[in-house]
């Protein structure tokens, strides 16, 4: 029985000193690996909810177009109305002239549209004066008509009395 406790006692001690020798190999690693997390840490900003607190302005430009200079850098100060921006004026000059050849074509039709109603404000007054002619005309006829027929009238009167041969 004293042999086995003799061969079991220095299994139980090589663990200590193994366990030991872990402890003391671990620790500085441990430590190390602590003070790098914790320099870390304390000089590299984190956020769950990822909210930046910053002064920032949205830009709109009033117009479109192609940007041929840039007047300021980034982070510059700026003035309300500075010009910050050139564009490419050909675009618009362009659809300038676009707009001026349309108002042109659109003035030509306006008068061409006047000179039509002139001439059927003419036609119309040649017409209304044909009509107050011919009108005119039926009045005479018309005239001429009932003096033939009181002529006739007076005519077969006479004619039955007598008076003037049939």
């Amino acid at each position: 029985m004293s042999e086995q406790l003799y061969d079991e006692q220095p299994r139980s001690t090589k663990k200590k000193w193994l366990g030991l020798l872990l402890l003391l190999i671990s620790l500085p690693v441990a430590g190390y690996y602590g003070v790098a997390a914790w320099r870390h840490a304390t000089t590299h900003v984190s956020t769950d909810n990822a909210y930046v607190q910053a002064d920032m302005a949205q830009i709109t430009p009033r117009m479109e177009g192609t940007v041929t200079e840039v007047l300021v850098q980034e982070n510059w100060w700026v003035k309300p109305g500075q010009v910050l921006v050139r564009l490419d004026t050909r675009d618009y000059e362009v659809r300038l002239a676009e707009a001026k050849a349309t108002l042109t074509r659109a003035r030509e039709s306006v008068d061409q549209l006047f000179a039509a109603v002139a001439v059927a404000d003419e036609r119309h007054r040649a017409t209304r004066s044909k009509i107050q002619t011919a009108q005119a005309e039926i009045a005479v006829v018309q005239t001429e008509f009932h003096q033939a027929e009181l002529d006739f009238h007076r005519a077969r009167q006479l004619a039955e009395e007598q008076i003037i041969p049939v």
